[in-house]
């Protein structure tokens, strides 16, 4: 199972075509592409499980994002997305669970994994874990494969000081200013397109497993 240079042609035409009439022109390129993705989304899905068993229920049906934008309150009125975004984790696209993303997009796809924005009750559970237990996540995130793949966490929408509550001199403090809990990295077309990237990408998945299920661990103690 690979993806097919049809896909990224067709992302490439709709960046520079971001308007209904085109794509309801090309409708059918669109679903050829959606296509693709779903059958490849669903044997990835299958290699996950393998080793996080928490997604075995998950298809492509429940992880793959709508490609229409809500443009009600952007100023970026254009209507689609210029990618196709997948989310795979117990519950789908919309879990509050801890997953793995992908994302195809001409000359720009990212694999990742972690928890994006979580709620605020996720968020404040995890930052007391990070400043009670701070080895268990230290363990994971520095491990030496996983850092040399993906590096650091993100640190976008970092707060800039302390949060309320957590001493600024805490070892760790860093990892608490954190609003995002994620890592990712930059795939070009040629690496999606690569006829082994399925099996490459289960291996950079897998490396993330011990990362997610740490997190897992913690909103599941929230419920």
């Amino acid at each position: 199972m690979k993806i097919q240079p049809v896909v990224f042609d067709f992302l490439s035409q709709l960046e520079q075509n971001n308007n209904r009439e085109w794509f309801a022109a090309n409708r059918a390129f669109y679903e050829e592409s959606l296509a693709i993705v779903s059958q490849f989304v669903n044997a990835l899905i299958e290699k996950i499980a393998e080793f996080d068993t928490s997604v075995s229920r998950e298809t492509a049906k429940t992880s793959l994002f709508r490609i229409y934008r809500d443009i009600r309150f952007s100023p970026n009125k254009t209507p689609y997305k210029n990618y196709i975004g997948v989310y795979i984790a117990k519950g789908g696209r919309s879990s509050e669970y801890a997953g793995y993303y992908l994302r195809f997009q001409n000359n720009q796809s990212l694999i990742g994994g972690g928890l994006w924005r979580p709620e605020r009750e996720i968020l404040s559970k995890i930052r007391e874990d990070i400043y009670y237990s701070p080895e268990e996540i230290s363990s994971i995130i520095f491990q030496k494969e996983l850092k040399k793949t993906y590096g650091d966490l993100i640190n976008q929408d970092k707060l800039i000081r302390a949060p309320k509550g957590y001493p600024a001199d805490f070892e760790y403090i860093e990892l608490i200013k954190n609003k995002h809990y994620m890592f990712e990295k930059i795939a070009t077309n040629s690496e999606v397109l690569h006829e082994n990237f399925l099996c490459h990408l289960t291996d950079l998945y897998r490396l993330l497993y011990p990362f997610n299920q740490y997190l897992n661990s913690i909103i599941q103690y929230e419920e």
